[in-house]
């Protein structure tokens, strides 16, 4: 039974391998008929699909079609649906219809150019001369709203670059779009529309009317006599040369805001063309009129020399100068520098010839002395510079222009400041001579003493007052002071002998004696009498004397008072009270306070 059990166990396991077997071979095969079936189907199916693909394919190329149709219509009907608002023209209050019109002709032609097909050259000629009309709209609203922000200003009433006018911001914007568009018209319409033209010729009319006035300044100045002694820093070439930097660069500002890059140098080059060589014309104007009177004009001309230096590098940078015109610059300095420094050795002969002149016969200032004084005072409002054409010169050439034989001349290397002094000592040697030497003959002892001290003092005084004091020095300025107080000695002393008539050298009658007795009466009539003659004649002669310096007047009355006043009322009171006359008024014309008041007469001071 146990064998029988194995045996029939081992079939089991037999039928169940074989049954498996089978089921493995079923599913291959089944699974070899499905891929048989769907590789079949598949090749029914794909010449379908294919098919739809194609179809899909050419449905889209028919959508594209008639979209670029479409498309090319709408270019071919451009020009009828833009003619009517590019012919009206620009609507200054709302630009931008206008300017999407101008965008669409732009984009037609863009296309037509790009089909190049011969059937669109009409359409294309049609774009262009539409957009030429549109374009040149453009421009006539670009100048329209650039000149009504080109009105002719003031620029002396703006104090920098920035507050000078300019349009707003919106307006900038819209023009800036304006160049934008017409910047185009070349690549779009094949004719350039010169814009930069337009604005050259309103920009450059708006800075010369802004500038007229002070163009015809500076030119009046050249034509004018000089009737008025020149002040430092007046010239109206120095208000031009500012005004000119002050306008351009206010400009510049305005050109680079509005223009490309690439052509804003260049049109402010063009603006300022006319401006700057009118610039010139009255420097070289002003300078030939200056050198025919130097004497008159030299410190009108130190100025516009220095002003020129000064500015140089500025009118170079800021106008964008080329080389011709930076080379006048250097010509107009160099056409200025020789007649300035021959003008050191004219003076001297023109002081030469001012030493001739007579005394004043009030004793008054010298012409020379002011003429002096105030040419090394005026020479020092331009220090530097007269410093520096002095070493050129070199000590003690004052005869000598400054050529290219000077520096073969051997000279000593003093410094600017030390040569400068010892010009003006030379002058201050002849002024000094001058004066002496025209007192020396003269037989009117008190009109030569009032005009060496008025002389002395103006010297001193206008020394000590001024710069002159720090290239002379102190050494200088003490001859003059004590040259000044030897002469006011020298004027008081004649005042002494008015004195003298006062003087008692016995004490007074009335010390001695109870009564006057003839001789003690006669002594005091004749002092009185000399004293008031002797006054009446210093008062008449005085009163013929100018002394102009204020403070040297109240001093020297000041003076005259104390030695005066104190001795005659003393006098007075020592015999006011006496009888030594009948008639005391007679020889009494004065008290204390009328004697007082007629020296604070003297002079002719109020």
């Amino acid at each position: 039974m146990g064998s029988a059990y194995v045996t029939n166990y081992l079939d089991l396991d037999e039928e169940h391998d074989e049954l498996q077997f089978l089921q493995e071979s079923l599913e291959q095969i089944n699974q070899i008929s499905s891929k048989a079936r769907l590789a079949r189907l598949g090749s029914l199916v794909k010449p379908i699909h294919q098919s739809s693909r194609s179809l899909g394919k050419m449905q889209q190329n028919v959508d594209d079609t008639i979209a670029s149709l479409k498309n090319m219509v709408k270019y071919f009907d451009c020009v009828r649906d833009e003619e009517p608002i590019i012919k009206q023209g620009p609507n200054e209050d709302d630009l931008l219809p206008y300017l999407k019109s101008i965008n669409n002709l732009q984009l037609a032609n863009d296309f037509i150019k790009q089909v190049n097909m011969r059937s669109c050259e009409r359409v294309s000629k049609q774009i262009k001369q539409l957009l030429e009309v549109g374009l040149q709209n453009l421009n006539e609203l670009f100048k329209k709203w650039l000149q009504q922000y080109s009105e002719p200003i003031d620029p002396t009433k703006y104090k920098s670059p920035l507050d000078i006018p300019r349009p707003p911001p919106a307006t900038l914007r819209l023009l800036e779009m304006l160049i934008t568009y017409l910047s185009t018209s070349e690549s779009e319409i094949g004719t350039t529309i010169d814009y930069t033209k337009s604005f050259i010729d309103i920009r450059t009319l708006y800075i010369s009317k802004s500038m007229a006035a002070i163009y015809s300044a500076a030119d009046t100045t050249r034509v004018q006599s000089t009737a008025t002694v020149y002040q430092k820093g007046t010239s109206p070439f120095i208000t031009l040369t500012v005004n000119l930097l002050k306008i351009a660069q206010a400009e510049h500002d305005f050109i680079e805001s509005v223009l490309p890059g690439d052509s804003a140098m260049d049109v402010f080059i063009k603006t300022f063309h006319m401006p700057v060589k009118r610039y010139f014309e009255s420097a070289e104007g002003l300078i030939q009129s200056a050198r025919r009177t130097i004497q008159t004009e030299k410190f009108m001309l130190f100025d516009v020399f220095e002003t020129l230096k000064f500015y140089q590098n500025e009118l170079d940078k800021v106008l964008y100068l080329s080389p011709s015109e930076r080379k006048i610059i250097s010509n107009l300095i160099a056409s200025m520098s020789t007649p300035l420094m021959t003008s050191f050795a004219e003076y001297m002969e023109e002081a030469k010839s001012m030493a001739k002149i007579s005394m004043p016969h009030d004793g008054t200032i010298y012409e020379f002395s002011s003429s002096a004084m105030s040419h090394m005072k005026r020479l020092l409002d331009h220090q530097e510079t007269v410093e520096s054409m002095m070493v050129t010169l070199g000590d003690g050439h004052w005869g000598y222009i400054a050529d290219s034989s000077m520096t073969a001349k051997p000279r000593k290397t003093f410094s600017g400041q030390v040569i400068l002094k010892h010009y003006f000592m030379d002058i201050l040697h002849l002024l000094t001579t001058s004066l002496e030497a025209k007192c020396k003959g003269s037989k009117k002892s008190g009109v030569s003493i009032v005009f060496l001290m008025n002389n002395y003092h103006y010297i001193a005084k206008n020394i000590m007052g001024s710069k002159l004091l720090d290239v002379l020095g102190e050494n200088e300025l003490r001859i003059y002071e004590n040259l000044d107080w030897k002469y006011q000695d020298h004027f008081c002393a004649m005042w002494k002998s008015c004195v003298e008539y006062l003087a008692d050298d016995n004490g007074g009658p009335m010390g001695l004696k109870n009564k006057l007795v003839g001789h003690d009466k006669m002594t005091i009539k004749d002092k009185f009498k000399h004293f008031n003659s002797t006054l009446d004649e210093l008062l008449r002669n005085q009163q013929g004397y100018a002394i102009p310096d204020q403070d040297l007047r109240l001093n020297l009355m000041d003076r005259i008072r104390e030695m005066l006043i104190p001795a005659y009322s003393e006098f007075m009171e020592r015999y006011q009270h006496t009888e030594f006359a009948k008639n005391s008024g007679k020889y009494v014309r004065y008290t204390k306070d009328i004697l007082d008041r007629t020296i604070q007469r003297l002079f002719n001071s109020p």
